[in-house]
């Protein structure tokens, strides 16, 4: 809203999972598969829905700057998204096809800093039993009851759990 206020182009860098919508995919927080049949548009649309009311506050504050700036208000928040280039650190591997995908989106792969030469790991712990492996990213990483419960679920199993943090909370916290 700032960059039309003040009449510039911007571009939209996604740091999370790609957001263009298509009545054939679920939002993102689903866990359904996307598909072509009435029940299942229709599912989708009423999941997005659901989304667009609980961002209600964040669209009305933004409308509100907007409609002091003299601009269109917003009915969702992908039409912030920029007409010259959405750029996304999400691989297009992990992602459903989506025919409504703007000609301006563009997979550029992890955006990161680099990698610290010193990440330590117990390698010495491992014990030859298969390891499972998780990571919450950066998003959930900061959810400590998140790593509690997934290593109570995985107690009693013939495997060793290895998680990672994402870089957003320190080994003590968890």
């Amino acid at each position: 809203s700032i960059a039309e206020r003040l009449g510039i182009p911007f571009f939209s860098v996604c740091n999370a999972i790609a957001a263009n919508r298509d009545p054939s995919l679920p939002p993102s927080f689903a866990g359904w598969k996307p598909g072509h049949h009435l029940l299942i548009r229709l599912r989708n649309r009423a999941a997005n829905l659901a989304v667009d009311f609980a961002v209600r506050p964040i669209t009305r504050t933004i409308n509100r700057y907007r409609n002091q700036w003299g601009l269109r208000e917003l009915r969702k928040l992908e039409e912030t998204f920029s007409p010259h280039a959405q750029i996304s650190q999400q691989s297009e591997d992990f992602d459903f096809p989506n025919p409504s995908r703007p000609r301006q989106f563009y997979y550029v792969g992890l955006l990161r800093r680099p990698a610290s030469d010193a990440v330590p790991f117990p390698f010495e712990l491992l014990d030859g039993r298969p390891v499972l492996y998780a990571s919450l990213g950066t998003v959930m990483g900061s959810a400590p009851g998140v790593y509690r419960k997934l290593a109570l679920a995985c107690e009693g199993l013939p495997v060793q759990l290895v998680i990672t943090l994402g870089g957003a909370a320190e080994t003590a916290e968890h």
